[in-house]
């Protein structure tokens, strides 16, 4: 049973030259071979070459080289952590698993390997053992606000709000300028009842986005999703709209699209936002009922019927896989971010 965690979830970075291995230790770029375990030596040079390619996001190629590699240093933990990221990166969740558990098994003081194992372990919907990674990653490195935020994103996901709520605003404690956790944060004021609140994080949100030219189209989706509960289609279309101009190709914001059309009894419309979120994802289950219902609508009872027959199909396979689908991470567990941090982008 796998929750699927896009990261557009974002995750943790991959290795960066200043700090290949985010254990915190400090690998110097020679001698050529380097011993960092105290029984085992790294081959440094070689490594680096690998982790060029993790940084270049050629996870599938470096796979097969940190598996060749592991053969010739049995015991390198920063190997197992590299190999347990990129298989956490290609949604390899029980590879990535064993992995990072073996990088730990040999050097437990690192608390990237720990938050990565904790999204795993969210990702098969193993909360229990996400929560508990996610605490001993912020007890090893308590200044993350980027950790507070995924503990933030998990407690949301099971439907802890206040937990929530107290991670998210320490993670915007430590970094005030986190454009995802405010957006998050108001994702979960929302659900807590201040709309007031919840608008004015989603409004520091998309000033967020915009300074730092992230190009989210979140923020928006979020606001125009904001509006439609609110009976605002107006609004909501006016958001949805700038949402599809960052991301022409984000389902979630034609899906809130055609639901303020909806609203407006705009049927055409609606049919065509909705058709546009199944042409981009054809396993969004909102857009069938929605397109069902606007078909019904203009007269077209028969496509109606086949849009409704889909969703349930879609509606009950959700039910099986996903035991508490907050709003799927393809449109983002947790508010939706695909991804989880950069790790390039969500959360």
């Amino acid at each position: 049973m796998v929750l699927t965690l896009t990261v557009p979830w974002a995750i943790s970075s991959p290795p960066q030259k200043s700090e290949v291995y985010p254990a915190g230790s400090q690998v110097s770029p020679s001698p050529r071979t380097v011993k960092t375990e105290p029984d085992g030596t790294d081959d440094l040079a070689r490594l680096e070459t690998i982790e060029e390619s993790i940084r270049q996001q050629k996870y599938r190629e470096a796979v097969p080289l940190l598996q060749a590699y592991l053969k010739d240093f049995l015991r390198s933990s920063r190997a197992y952590y590299d190999l347990g990221y990129v298989t956490f990166r290609t949604h390899e969740f029980r590879t990535s698993i064993t992995s990072l558990s073996k990088s730990l098994s040999i050097n437990s003081n690192n608390p990237e390997a720990h938050k990565i194992l904790g999204l795993d372990c969210s990702s098969i919907g193993r909360y229990d053992l996400a929560e508990q990674e996610l605490r001993e990653a912020i007890r090893q490195k308590p200044g993350s606000a980027e950790i507070h935020y995924f503990l933030g994103r998990l407690f949301y996901t099971q439907g802890v709000f206040p937990l929530a709520k107290a991670e998210l605003e320490e993670a915007l404690r430590l970094d005030p300028h986190y454009m995802k956790a405010w957006d998050n944060l108001g994702l979960t004021m929302e659900v807590l009842g201040d709309n007031a609140q919840a608008l004015k994080c989603y409004t520091t949100a998309m000033n967020l986005n915009e300074q730092q030219q992230l190009r989210s189209e979140w923020p928006y989706i979020d606001v125009s999703e904001f509006y439609n509960r609110q009976v605002q289609p107006e609004r909501a279309i006016v958001y949805a709209q700038k949402a599809i101009a960052f991301n022409p190709r984000s389902a979630p914001a034609h899906v809130q699209l055609a639901k303020a059309y909806r609203v407006l009894g705009d049927w055409q419309s609606c049919a065509d936002a909705a058709q546009k979120a199944i042409d981009l994802n054809p396993w969004t289950s909102d857009a069938y009922y929605i397109l069902g219902v606007a078909l019904r609508k203009l007269g077209k009872t028969q496509e109606s019927r086949a849009a409704m027959a889909k969703f349930e199909q879609i509606h009950k396979e959700e039910q099986i896989q996903l035991p508490r689908k907050i709003r799927s991470v393809a449109g983002r567990s947790m508010g939706g971010h695909p991804g989880i941090s950069n790790p390039d982008e969500e959360p």
